[in-house]
């Protein structure tokens, strides 16, 4: 049994970890990297104007601040708070997964 933190943004892993890791069961995440900041107002996706269909990363962006390198940084502190379980999500690309692969124990 474990928890991840699935398609959360890093400020909220970062603000989150403290208080989960207090669980004492293996925790984790899988970061996402959009540009529009959480909780996205469900009318984004569910208001009659929307297409349907609608590209997720054309409504809510791609952050450009993320580089592999500092996603990996991202990854290390919070292997060393004790997540144990890292990965990315959406608008993650292979370079962040890449580059958090050399964290493996």
């Amino acid at each position: 049994m474990g928890l991840i933190s699935a398609c959360v943004s890093p400020e909220i892993i970062e603000n989150t970890i403290d208080e989960i890791k207090q669980l004492k069961i293996p925790f984790g995440f899988k970061a996402n990297l959009w540009r529009t900041e959480e909780p996205v107002p469900v009318h984004k996706f569910a208001s009659p104007t929307d297409e349907i269909g609608a590209n997720p990363a054309e409504i809510m962006g791609t952050r450009d601040d993320y580089t592999g390198t500092r996603f990996m940084e991202f990854s290390k502190k919070m292997k060393t708070k004790g997540a144990t379980i890292l990965g990315g999500c959406c608008e993650t690309r292979p370079s962040h997964i890449s580059n958090i692969s050399s964290l493996k124990n």
